[in-house]
């Protein structure tokens, strides 16, 4: 499993957001199946990459849920 946290990011921007799915805007590619660990409203979260879409001068990234942890 390749497991990346978002700060490796560095600016990742958060374009849409719901329990389920989450939509990042970042400066590099990230494949398909990756695990992402992201800190939303003070929880850590494991998200599943679903999609990866490039786009002029950045990627937007299809998150879905894998867990969440409190």
């Amino acid at each position: 499993m390749n497991t990346i946290t978002s700060d490796s990011f560095g600016d990742a921007k958060v374009t849409e957001y719901s329990h389920k799915k989450l939509l990042l805007r970042v400066g590099r590619q990230v494949p398909v199946g990756t695990t992402v660990k992201v800190r939303l409203e003070g929880a850590l979260s494991r998200w599943k990459v679903f999609s990866c879409v490039s786009d002029v001068n950045c990627f937007h990234l299809g998150l879905e849920l894998a867990d969440r942890r409190h």
